[in-house]
């Protein structure tokens, strides 16, 4: 499948965020490999997990990650 969407920084908070509700049941609407992250996006998520202390904390924030794009 082709992707048809690249989501920006913006965009992935309001997914994270579960706000607005719309944007979240948009991108749940969507099927496997519709959309996309750049390198950028991705990057910017990055400096976040440095900051994480613990391992533990670390992981909470790739696992919640992960579950919004669920």
């Amino acid at each position: 499948m082709e992707a048809r969407f690249l989501l920006d920084t913006n965009i992935c908070i309001y997914i994270r965020r579960k706000r607005p509700e719309e944007v979240l049941r948009r991108f749940r609407a969507l099927k496997a490999g519709e959309a996309v992250l750049s390198v950028i996006t991705f990057g910017n998520w990055c400096p976040e997990r440095r900051k994480a202390r613990s391992g533990r904390r670390r992981w909470s924030f790739y696992g919640s990650w992960h579950a919004c794009f669920r």
